[in-house]
């Protein structure tokens, strides 16, 4: 807040970007309160937060909101593509389509999952290998469980569960397909809402 009242140096405006702003104590909202109810003309402040609820009314009421969605699945694979062809580190489509999906809509998530891959796999993202670094059971188990759960079939579905490995972690299992049912009823409200480029795309019309 000292250096708020200088001019910039080189540049039109000064631009403060405050990432977490929720994590800011009383005394620092407070603080923060009194330049933004009269900044300066050159000054412009971005407030970057995740719980936007924490937010004192007094900073709320004095803010333009912006909610940024999640990145789509074929937004991140396309945009992991193209970093890969442009360093020429070999790729499969399905490794990245298991990154995308850990990502959870985080493009930067995508690309700390990507470095930690490249390295694990030695320059080379093959699907398999990236699906066990990550933690990821087979597709087809996964479906299998699903297809089980829509048809009533209590002994399938202990047969697909009784073939994971002791291992497998059975939150994140349990995740994918809660995730699986949440897209397939979009797809029942409305086809658009899932992409053919999803790697589950035909699997989830099956349904």
């Amino acid at each position: 807040m000292d250096n708020v009242q200088y001019a910039p140096s080189s540049s039109r405006f000064k631009v403060y970007l405050i990432d977490e702003v929720h994590m800011l104590s009383t005394k620092s909202f407070n603080a923060l309160l009194k330049t933004i109810e009269e900044p300066p003309s050159h000054v412009k402040f971005l407030m970057a937060t995740t719980e936007p609820e924490k937010l004192p009314d007094t900073i709320l009421s004095r803010c333009l909101h912006f909610k940024l969605a999640s990145a789509t699945f074929s937004v991140i694979t396309n945009h992991l593509e193209k970093i890969l062809q442009a360093e020429k580190i070999k790729y499969e489509m399905g490794a990245l389509d298991t990154i995308a999906k850990n990502a959870n809509g985080s493009i930067r998530d995508s690309l700390s999952i990507l470095e930690q891959c490249i390295s694990f796999c030695n320059g080379n993202l093959e699907a398999m290998k990236v699906k066990n670094f990550l933690g990821e059971v087979d597709d087809s188990i996964i479906q299998n469980i699903i297809i089980s759960i829509s048809n009533k079939d209590p002994v399938a579905l202990v047969e697909s569960i009784e073939s994971l490995s002791p291992d497998s972690d059975y939150e994140k299992i349990t995740d994918t397909i809660m995730h699986a049912f949440y897209e397939i009823t979009l797809m029942q409200i409305n086809v658009d809402n899932i992409s053919p480029h999803h790697a589950n795309y035909k699997f989830y019309q099956g349904i």
